[in-house]
């Protein structure tokens, strides 16, 4: 199954989305995030995204020149509110996209009781992403997750080919920690 088919099926997400307002800057589009931080509009509008206005969140699907196109044109204004699905990082994506189902789904479960979601993760070192043509791979990934409370550490250990095995150890900065393992 395809990541984005996964992710639609997942249960809601905590932190999916940034919120923040925008406000044009030498001619361009400035999205600035609940912390401040400033991102250039159209860099990281990459799928459906939402305008606060005056009977809720209205969905939009493209951006050009200052205009969102939905289900009608609306010209954006200097502190309109947007929430903007988070991106994942390609290697990440390419990450999650080699779990099978059943080990992406059971890792997401476990992340989510453990109050992080899928969103949260700030940093990915794909070892598999890097072991492309070999049949028989095998290694160690590092994943990091901040919910904003909490941080995880998670070393994905993976076998490809036959065996085809993964074992997640995930260590939260309290030192509790949980392991799972997918066969």
């Amino acid at each position: 199954m395809k990541l984005q088919q996964r992710l639609e099926q997942l249960p809601f997400q905590e932190r999916a989305y940034m919120i923040g307002s925008v406000e044009a800057i030498h001619d361009q589009w400035v999205f600035f995030d609940e912390q401040d931080e400033p991102s250039a509009l159209t860099d990281i509008l990459n799928e459906p995204f939402e305008i606060k206005g005056k009977h809720g969140w209205e969905t939009f699907h493209t951006f050009e020149n200052g205009i969102a196109i939905g289900p009608y044109s609306y010209p954006i204004k200097n502190g309109d509110s947007f929430k903007i699905k988070k991106p994942l990082t390609y290697v990440y994506q390419e990450w999650l996209n080699e779990l099978t189902d059943e080990s992406f789904t059971r890792f997401i479960h476990l992340i989510n009781a453990m109050n992080f979601s899928v969103y949260d993760c700030i940093y990915c070192h794909n070892f598999l992403f890097y072991q492309v043509t070999k049949k028989q791979r095998d290694g160690v990934n590092f994943i990091t997750f901040d919910n904003g409370e909490q941080l995880c550490s998670v070393h994905h250990h993976y076998q490809r080919g036959i065996p085809h095995s993964d074992r997640f150890e995930l260590t939260l900065n309290n030192g509790k920690r949980h392991i799972l393992t997918s066969l």
